[in-house]
């Protein structure tokens, strides 16, 4: 019976990250070897062609025989992740990838340079398309163990943007810490948008932290993440922070290069028992000994005044 376990082709953060949010800027890797970049962000007009190159690295201590074919994807959870799959869409490019070669073979701990050739139709209609250079390794590569057969599998996505009549929008479905109490300074606050559009783009911003009074204290970034049409995006922006006490989070957050917001606002109560477990027992400790030796306190104050 055969068992092929994919490795690597999911990606933290689709678009994920797709684009870095949705897909770690970085190469990505198996056991046996590593391509790298792991991800082409492309903005392109139909009937362009374009030539990419991608990296690839035997990790081994064996020669690594590859074949290489083109996937789609699609989005799943609210991760950034990403299914690779046969089923054609309106947002496919797999026809569009053109290669040199479909198979080669890379020397131990080397360094191979694969070509890739995107020949865009003419009538390609705009908004998001997208798929991916998929690096297999051959059945000769593959480890036999109790009958199952292992294939490791490293996909580079391919998000091209074609400008024209596009829908680029979104929504914020929610924003709210992980906790309403938190006892360490490590404050998380999630946001969840969807795409709405029929374009890829990344959402970007800020959270800004208010007190009781309304005064700013702390503005945290958000890490940008890319979104594809029809999907969500998780965004659990994690930070460290100070402060003791009930606090009002405001988010921003922007798309369209800025000229689209997306806001909300939520609370949260800061205990940071580092600090204030700390200041406490002081203040207990102070308050008690003021109780117990108050009357000589209060006439060595008396004594003072009077000079």
């Amino acid at each position: 019976m055969t068992k092929f376990t994919r490795l690597g082709v999911c990606v933290g953060s689709l678009l994920l990250l797709m684009i870095p949010g949705i897909i770690p800027v970085k190469a990505q890797s198996s056991n046996s070897f590593s391509i790298s970049p792991p991800n082409f962000e492309i903005n392109a007009n139909p009937g362009d062609v374009i030539k990419n190159t991608i990296k690839v690295q035997n990790l081994s201590d064996q020669k690594l025989d590859l074949k290489v074919k083109s996937e789609n994807f699609v989005a799943y959870g609210e991760g950034g992740q990403v299914n690779l799959t046969d089923e054609e869409s309106t947002y496919s490019i797999t026809k569009w990838l053109k290669y040199d070669k479909t198979s080669f073979s890379i020397a131990p701990h080397q360094t191979s340079l694969f070509n890739f050739t995107l020949d865009i139709p003419k009538n390609t209609e705009p908004g998001s398309h997208y798929g991916a250079v998929v690096f297999a390794t051959n059945d000769t590569d593959t480890q036999q163990q109790q009958g199952a057969k292992v294939v490791q599998e490293i996909g580079a996505l391919v998000l091209i943007k074609i400008p024209g009549a596009v829908t680029e929008a979104a929504r914020l479905d929610s924003f709210a810490p992980e906790a309403m109490v938190f006892q360490s300074p490590q404050i998380k606050m999630n946001a969840l948008a969807e795409n709405t559009g029929s374009v890829h783009f990344k959402l970007t911003g800020d959270i800004n932290i208010y007190d009781i009074f309304g005064n700013k204290i702390q503005t945290i970034q958000i890490d940008g993440k890319n979104i594809l049409p029809g999907s969500k995006r998780l965004f659990d922006q994690q930070f460290e922070f100070q402060g003791f006490g009930f606090f009002k989070a405001s988010l921003e957050m922007f798309y369209q290069d800025g000229a689209k917001e997306l806001t909300a606002d939520s609370s949260f109560f800061a205990l940071n028992l580092q600090r204030s477990v700390p200041v406490g027992l002081a203040i207990i400790i102070l308050g008690g000994g003021y109780l117990i030796f108050r009357k000589r306190i209060n006439k060595a104050v008396k004594v003072i005044i009077k000079g």
